[in-house]
């Protein structure tokens, strides 16, 4: 089973955790929060989707206690604004990661991306055009369809199989293959 960091317990942070739970993937969620993190650990996440409601368990701790780089994925999912404190603390971290998923509206964080090159074998960027609303700490209802479409930043070695398996749960993904 692959394993998926999700930093970010915003609407789009927790209904992506939910559909990766629902496609089978190991998902630790980062929260802002300690009594997020608690709150997650303990009553699991809720995912509501076409009027029903998914009962998840999820990992979690607050992004503050992260000490060590352990996922196949990591999903950042956070303000752009909240790249410059969460950036030089991932840098630091040791343990590594395959592949790392930008989700921020705009540009302005692809000088953040850049630091990651020597660190990452994969760098991607992802557009996310679903609708979320996070109803709860742990419960996110899914308002709207659409899709995630993702491209690469800078490419190594990889496997497609975590976006087939979104697509199998019902969230729309799109990979889009350059060159």
């Amino acid at each position: 089973m692959k394993r998926v960091g999700i930093i970010g317990g915003g609407a789009v942070g927790l209904l992506l955790a939910g559909y990766l739970c629902r496609a089978n993937f190991d998902v630790t969620v980062y929260t802002n929060t300690k009594e997020q993190a608690d709150q997650l650990n303990v009553l699991g996440l809720t995912l509501r989707s076409n009027f029903i409601d998914y009962h998840l368990p999820v990992k979690s701790e607050p992004f503050a206690d992260l000490n060590q780089l352990s996922a196949d994925y990591l999903f950042i999912a956070v303000k752009q604004y909240h790249l410059k404190q969460l950036v030089p603390k991932l840098l630091l971290l040791p343990g590594n990661i395959n592949s790392i998923i930008f989700m921020q509206n705009g540009m302005g964080h692809l000088s953040e991306l850049e630091k990651f090159r020597e660190k990452v074998d994969n760098l991607l960027v992802a557009i996310v055009e679903h609708g979320a609303m996070k109803e709860a700490q742990t419960s996110v209802s899914h308002t709207g369809v659409g899709e995630m479409k993702i491209g690469f930043y800078q490419k190594g070695e990889f496997s497609q199989i975590i976006w087939d398996k979104l697509n199998a749960v019902d969230f729309q993904s799109l990979f889009i293959k350059v060159g």
